[in-house]
């Protein structure tokens, strides 16, 4: 018999995933009286893996189009699964040598992983670090592979395709196996969901009718339509309290790597089944995060943030947009490259920009590899590829005009510059240097600070005093009167870019993986971290006491360094929620979660 795919798992530990994995893989998508269009094989005897591969795995391995590999230590020191994967890959059984076959795709075999770590390293797996994949992989990928993580599934009971996030990555395994994609086979399950709800409903009402009839012909007693109704009202209240279920779930799951979310499907929950456990789900998603609300806006490479506005560059245009309410004001075709602005001036590269994004000037320096204007914004430094550093009179934008002595030179380009009152540093091979800057020039070099290699920016405090510098050692920050007295802030992972309070008192990192901190520049410990953007943080700027940052999918995101005091009462709640998420789920989103449950925006009035 041929199979659509074969699941390979260690048994001692896989067999609640694996069992309700078949199911939903095999039934997502179909109707609610049909069997599954798949056909999935799961070898469920608890066989030793000693001596070779039974016959019948042989034939079941061969007839399979797809594996589905469920990925944990144990797997790894699974000789079964070594073998099954072995065998799967190879072609080599005794059906597949006879009727010719070659050796199977590595992209028809799908990663499941239950536990442990996979980790890539420069032409492998790295397999000092990788604890859960059979040898047998080695060497097969020319890159990490995908796979899907269902390490949070492991040991949960209540495991099955009603769970919409199991719904989900069922989906994403099920999908290339039928030849759909994960969208369009979550859609066909919602409907058939709706169309198997509303023939039950029918088939209920239809009952009903035919038992009033019987009534009025024959005076039979109302016991068995009162049982149909509650039977109904059951049904109903079991597909709410699902719902509710998956709902407080993500409302706990997602406080920190989707806060949105989290207040968004803690609403929901309080909708469905208000009560003690609702309440608490959504006063902790409120508590627990510093996310205070997002604005969308397109995908970017470079930008600008102010407490009010946003400059955005995707590498072919630039974009100007009001961030209260969100609006774009204007967009111009413009070439890609590092960005700066003034009071009045936009400096992308070379060129110069009004506030209307007309083009007013050009720099006349080539390689531009850092920019900064001067507090006052009639002076602009550009740092080269060449580590060079230029002081440019941009009062007049048409006629640039350059001040004062080119600085630096090298090999090497300068990776970051920053103006403070009296003062510029700039970065460039291994060193930050500090120099003193008046009438727009500079008069003198003040200190030399060794150390910080790969500086990404460079920040300096309002009063001046401190320098924050961002590099691969971490932040740090320097005492300008002492510079080579640098202090490292408590911090993780790598950060791109810096920003300071108006009153000194905190600093702002962000970083490559969409992480935002903001520590105490005092004690230099961390006052708020969260991680919910997708990829790089682009930029940064404090409006009070609420962090902005800019992300390179496109999201502006508000975080409250100084924690809100929380309402009192679920409507209180709701409202706070919903002022911080800017709304409810979407009824798309609702049906992802709850398929079958009449939608509700939970911040409609």
């Amino acid at each position: 018999m041929a199979h659509d795919a074969f699941i390979t798992y260690a048994w001692a530990e896989g067999t609640g995933v694996a069992s309700a994995l078949q199911h939903a893989i095999k039934t997502i998508g179909t109707p609610w009286y049909g069997t599954g269009t798949l056909a999935v094989h799961r070898d469920t005897t608890d066989t030793e893996p000693s001596g070779s591969l039974r016959s019948d795995l042989f034939a079941e391995l061969d007839a399979s189009r797809y594996l589905i590999l469920l990925a944990s230590p144990k797997a790894a020191r699974s000789r079964w699964v070594e073998r099954e994967v072995g065998h799967w890959l190879s072609g080599s059984g005794a059906a597949a040598l006879h009727a010719g076959d070659a050796p199977k795709p590595i992209d028809r075999l799908i990663l499941v992983l239950l536990d442990g770590e996979i980790h890539w390293g420069r032409d492998d797996f790295d397999w000092s670090r990788t604890d859960c994949l059979p040898r047998a992989l080695s060497g097969r990928y020319a890159a990490l592979p995908r796979y899907i993580d269902l390490r949070w599934a492991v040991g949960r009971e209540d495991l099955s395709v009603h769970d919409p996030d199991f719904r989900s990555e069922a989906a994403t395994i099920a999908a290339p196996i039928i030849g759909t994609s994960r969208r369009e086979l979550l859609g066909r399950d919602v409907r058939e969901f709706g169309r198997a709800r509303r023939t039950a409903l029918s088939a209920l009402a239809a009952l009903a009718l035919l038992l009033v009839v019987s009534l009025v012909v024959s005076g039979v007693a109302i016991v068995d339509g009162r049982s149909e109704a509650r039977a109904h009202d059951r049904a109903a209240a079991d597909l709410r309290t699902t719902a509710a279920q998956a709902f407080l779930r993500d409302a706990t799951r997602l406080r920190t790597s989707d806060p949105e979310r989290a207040l968004q499907t803690g609403m929901a929950a309080q909708y469905l089944a208000p009560g003690r456990e609702a309440t608490r789900a959504l006063t902790e998603a409120l508590r627990a995060t510093p996310f205070a609300g997002v604005v969308r806006t397109h995908a970017m490479q470079a930008a600008v943030l102010s407490p009010e506005s946003l400059l955005a560059s995707d590498g072919g245009t630039i974009s100007s947009w009001d961030l209260d309410p969100v609006q774009r004001r204007s967009r111009v075709p413009a070439p890609g490259g590092v960005m700066a602005a003034g009071k009045d001036i936009i400096a992308v590269g070379a060129q110069l920009w009004d506030g209307a994004l007309r083009t007013v000037g050009t720099v006349p320096f080539t390689g531009v590899s850092a920019l900064g204007f001067s507090p006052d914004g009639r002076t602009l430094a550009t740092g080269g590829s060449a580590g060079q550093v230029r002081f440019w009179d941009v009062s007049t934008p048409s006629a640039p005009r350059q001040r004062g002595d080119v600085i630096g030179g090298g090999t090497e380009q300068v990776t970051a510059l920053a103006f403070g009152t009296d003062l510029l540093a700039y970065a460039r091979s291994g060193t930050v240097r500090i120099w003193r800057v008046a009438d727009g020039a500079p008069t003198a070099q003040l200190a030399t600070v060794d150390g910080p290699t790969d500086v990404t920016d460079l920040a300096f405090s309002p009063d001046g005093a401190r320098l924050a510098v961002a590099s691969a050692a971490g932040i740090q920050l320097i005492d300008v009167t002492q510079p080579t007295a640098a202090r490292r802030v408590r911090s993780t992972g790598r950060y791109s870019t810096l920003a300071w309070s108006s009153d000194g008192k905190w600093v702002a990192g962000g970083g490559d993986n969409g992480a935002v901190t903001v520590w105490d520049a005092g004690t230099r410990l961390p006052v708020i971290s969260a991680s919910a953007q997708k990829g790089l943080v682009l930029d940064l700027v404090f409006d009070g006491p609420t962090l902005l940052s800019a992300g390179a999918d496109g999201t502006v995101m508000r975080w409250s360094v100084i924690p809100a005091a929380l309402p009192y009462g679920s409507a209180a709640l709701i409202g706070a929620a919903c002022r911080r998420a800017g709304g409810g789920l979407s009824r798309e989103v609702w049906e992802s979660y709850a398929p079958g449950v009449d939608y509700r925006d939970t911040c409609a009035s």
